[in-house]
């Protein structure tokens, strides 16, 4: 009952938000000349591809906050940190937004679930429509649990005999919850298939009921000078393990916390540094003195901390791995340590002993990072998408 009453609500409010956007609409001449990307960031995607992107205007609409998936800068952002005055400004400055940008931009650039107005109720239905009867290009990207199917998941790890993030998942929630994920992501797709133009899914990791999506992910991330980070391998002595995530239990967080443990207790000198749950420009500052970083070992898909510590020219050790993804780029097995969750502690163990193939696979990975994951070469590839539309 409460939860119907709750979906009540939520259509009366996003159907008055959207009325909002269109009234705000017909007060402005139509001169589409940018593309909009939003509404809320995720892991500092709608930020990065803001700078890949030419004539782009960056929303994001979530609690600023201090993790690392919120520190950016963007051409509209939310100002509040507490919950409800940030929910409130989003409610009243969303549709506004969207109105104005519906009549500045030719296409609209979504990152995960949320919109610019209130999206619990139809998945962004009634948004997408309003945009998609202006001639507005939709494209929408997922990044990961919002659109995974828990269930098509377990199929492929089983098919491929491994443990993943859906297998953990799955026993993480209540059999109501992942049936409720299900009923979501299914709604979620099919509001995608209907409006958008273009979506894009690493579905290797992510597997999801989108019809035709394009099996990419994008992580542009500014280059480190070729100098920097390189006297921490001149001066190698005692070398520093970091690891960092934001959600622990998914991430094999525990896995490693026994490892480095079990390695100190055997006397092997190095530094841990756990920072779970680090604010973004710590965790920099921490990247640029660590040697090992761990990142996560359940996923198949690299993730923003793989790619920010192989530019600050750190060895990483994660669970990605070309054999189970084919959006990863040639050579990506070389640039970091596969490491599934069953060798946390010995490929640790390995690097720990060989200072030399740890530095090694920092050289190699800052290199890949420098070819693959840069502003310049995500804006050639969005470029190219963007250009089928």
């Amino acid at each position: 009952m409460k939860d119907s009453i709750k979906i009540f609500l939520y259509k009366i409010i996003q159907s008055s938000q959207v009325i909002l956007a269109l009234v705000v609409s017909l007060c402005f001449r139509a001169k589409r000349t940018r593309v909009a990307i939003g509404a809320n960031d995720i892991c500092r995607n709608v930020e990065s591809w803001g700078k890949s992107v030419q004539g782009s205007f960056t929303v994001n609409l979530g609690t600023p906050g201090k993790l690392r998936n919120h520190a950016g800068k963007y051409e509209f952002s939310n100002p509040f940190q507490n919950k409800i005055p940030a929910h409130l400004f989003k409610a009243i400055s969303g549709p506004i937004l969207l109105g104005y940008l519906s009549k500045r931009c030719h296409t609209f650039i979504y990152f995960g679930e949320p919109g610019f107005c209130l999206h619990q109720a139809d998945q962004r239905e009634k948004e997408l429509y309003f945009l998609k009867s202006q001639g507005i290009k939709i494209v929408c990207v997922f990044v990961g649990s919002e659109i995974r199917s828990i269930q098509k998941g377990m199929v492929l790890e089983r098919k491929n005999n491994r443990i993943g993030i859906s297998t953990i998942m799955e026993k993480q929630l209540s059999a109501d919850q992942v049936k409720e994920n299900e009923a979501r992501c299914k709604v979620l797709a099919k509001v995608t298939n209907r409006f958008s133009d273009l979506a894009i899914n690493c579905e290797s990791d992510s597997p999801s009921y989108l019809q035709k999506p394009i099996n990419k992910f994008f992580y542009p991330t500014q280059i480190i000078s070729p100098k920097k980070n390189k006297k921490k391998w001149e001066k190698y002595k005692i070398p520093i393990v970091l690891h960092s995530c934001t959600n622990p239990f998914i991430k094999g967080t525990e896995i490693v916390r026994q490892a480095a443990a079990r390695l100190k207790k055997e006397n092997h000198k190095f530094e841990y540094i756990d920072a779970v749950r680090c604010p973004h420009q710590e965790l920099m500052e921490f990247l640029d003195q660590a040697h090992i970083v761990l990142v996560q070992f359940y996923c198949v898909a690299p993730g923003l901390l793989t790619v920010e510590a192989l530019h600050r020219r750190c060895a990483v050790m994660t669970s990605a791995s070309c054999k189970y993804n084919s959006a990863l780029p040639r050579g990506a097995d070389k640039a970091w340590f596969v490491t599934n969750k069953n060798q946390v502690y010995d490929h640790l163990k390995k690097l720990l002993l060989k200072p030399r193939l740890a530095k090694q696979y920092a050289y190699q990975g800052y290199h890949f990072a420098t070819k693959h994951f840069s502003y310049k070469y995500a804006e050639k590839e969005i470029h190219s998408l963007l250009k089928t539309l």
